[in-house]
C-alpha cells in the first residue's frame, strides 16, 4: 500500500505505521497464534474505553455556540447549547425533548435514527459534530416515502438498519464458538438491498492442540463439515435477542491509528481495515468527523462500540441504539472464497426496525428469508479498498438522483 507522493514528506510516522504489518495471506501462521475470542474481546474493549476516557479528559472548554435545527415539521429553531469536542445530535435532541415538555414533550431522542448535517451528511446520532450546522433528524420509517427526500432517508435509514444488523450478527458469531475455534471477523461488505441479506464475512480455525471442539450453542460440529441447520440458525437468532432489548447504544469513536493497530493487533483483516481507513483520512487531509479541512493531514479510524464488542466497520453510520431494532435472524451461513484471504464463512442475516407487531414479523420473517438464505452475491472480501463501497451518500446529492 502506498501514499500519495505529496503525503510521504508530510507523514513520516504514518506511512512506517501503515506498512508495518503486513495483512494476512493464506498459509499464514499468524492466525494460530492469536489470543482466545474472549481475550481479543476484552482487549479492543480496554483500548476503545481507554482512549474514550482519554478524549473525553482533553476535551475543549464548553463554549456556547448557536446550532440550527431544522425540525419534522419544516420549522427552524436556533438552539443555544452548550458545545464542546463530545457535542453530538443526541445532546441536541435531548435539548430539544425537554423544551418541547410544556407542549406534550418530544421524541427525537426515542425516535431518531440518524441525523442530517448541514442536509449534505446522514450522521450518527452519537457522533461528534464539533461545530454549529445545520440539523435536520430522520427516524427509521415504513410505508410509502410521501416525497423524493422521504425516500432517500428511508434508504439511508434502512441501509443504518442493516449495517447495524451486520456488527450484531458479528457479535454473535464471534461468541458462538467454544475457545479451541478461532473466529476472525474478516469484513462486512456494504448492504445491497437486492441480494435480500447483510453480511458478516468470517474465518473460523481449529486449535489442532485442543480436542472435541464442539458449538457451544448446540454442539456436535466441526465446522469444517458445518452447514447450519434451522435450529442453529434459531439459536444464533435467540443468543442476538439480549442485546436487542438492552436497547445498548451505538457508541461511535474516532482513534488515532496507532491507537487502532492496537486495538485490533490480533486481527491482521481488522489491521488492514484500520491502515486503508487512516490512508483515506490521511489522503484526504481532514479527519473523518467532518469535511473541514485540518491544518496537517490526519490518520484517523473510526470504530464503533455495542455493549462488550467492538468494531471496526468502515463508513456510514450505525443506528442510535439496538432498541430500533425489533428482530434480527440468522439467515444462513455459506462458505465462500476470497483471492486474498481463502476460504471463508458468510455469515448472513435479516433484520426489521421496532414497532412491528407479532403477527407482522411473522409474516416479514416467512417472505424474507427464503430469499436470505440464498448465497449472497455480494463480492468477497479483498486487501484491497472497495471505492465507496460504504460511504454514506450526501443527503442532498442522494435526494438529487
Amino acid at each position: 500500500m502506498s501514499l500519495p507522493v505529496t503525503l510521504h514528506r508530510q507523514l513520516p510516522t504514518v506511512k512506517k505505521l501503515l506498512l508495518q504489518t503486513q495483512p494476512w495471506r493464506p498459509g499464514s501462521s499468524a492466525v494460530a497464534s492469536l489470543a482466545t475470542n474472549k481475550e481479543q474481546r476484552q482487549h479492543r474493549l480496554s483500548v476503545f474505553l481507554a482512549e474514550q476516557e482519554r478524549q473525553r479528559s482533553t476535551k475543549t472548554a464548553a463554549t456556547e455556540a448557536a446550532i440550527e435545527v431544522s425540525t419534522a415539521d419544516k420549522l427552524s429553531k436556533s438552539v443555544s447549547l452548550k458545545l464542546n469536542a463530545a457535542s453530538t445530535p443526541l445532546d441536541v435532541a435531548k435539548q430539544l425533548d425537554e423544551a418541547a415538555q410544556d407542549g406534550g414533550g418530544g421524541n427525537l431522542v426515542r425516535d431518531s435514527a440518524l441525523a442530517v448535517v448541514d442536509e449534505q451528511y446522514y450522521w450518527s446520532m452519537r457522533r461528534p459534530l464539533k461545530k454549529s450546522c445545520l440539523l435536520r433528524f430522520v427516524p427509521l420509517m415504513r410505508g410509502s416515502p410521501a416525497s423524493r427526500q422521504e425516500a432517500v432517508d428511508m434508504r439511508a435509514g434502512n441501509n443504518a438498519l442493516w449495517r447495524s444488523g451486520a456488527m450484531l450478527l458479528g457479535s454473535v458469531f464471534e461468541t458462538a464458538f467454544k475457545e479451541e475455534y478461532r473466529v476472525q471477523l474478516v469484513s462486512s461488505p456494504p448492504p445491497h438491498f437486492s441480494t435480500g441479506s447483510f453480511v458478516y464475512d468470517c474465518r473460523v480455525t481449529k486449535d489442532q492442540a485442543l480436542q472435541h471442539s464442539v458449538l457451544q450453542l448446540t454442539g456436535g460440529h466441526c465446522l469444517s463439515a458445518w452447514a447450519p441447520s434451522r435450529a442453529e440458525l434459531r439459536a444464533l437468532s435467540r443468543t442476538a435477542l439480549p442485546l436487542l432489548s438492552a436497547d445498548a447504544p451505538f457508541e461511535w469513536l474516532e482513534l488515532p491509528l496507532p491507537v487502532a493497530l492496537d486495538m485490533f493487533k490480533h486481527n491482521p483483516f481488522k489491521l488492514a481495515a484500520a491502515k486503508r481507513a487512516a490512508s483515506a483520512s490521511a489522503a484526504a487531509g481532514h479527519s473523518v468527523s467532518g469535511p473541514q479541512r485540518q491544518q496537517q493531514p490526519a490518520a484517523l479510524v473510526a470504530v464503533y462500540k455495542v455493549g462488550d464488542f467492538v468494531d471496526l466497520l468502515g463508513q456510514g453510520p450505525l443506528l442510535s441504539r439496538t432498541g430500533q431494532i425489533g428482530s434480527l435472524l440468522f439467515a444462513a451461513v455459506h462458505r465462500i472464497e476470497s483471492a486474498d484471504y481463502g476460504s471463508l464463512a458468510r455469515v448472513q442475516g435479516i433484520a426489521a426496525a421496532a414497532g412491528m407487531s407479532p403477527a407482522e414479523v411473522a409474516d416479514w420473517a416467512d417472505a424474507a428469508l427464503e430469499k436470505a438464505s440464498e448465497l449472497n452475491s455480494t463480492f468477497p472480501p479483498s486487501e484491497q479498498p472497495q471505492i465507496g463501497a460504504a460511504a454514506s451518500k450526501p443527503a442532498a446529492a442522494a435526494a438529487a438522483r
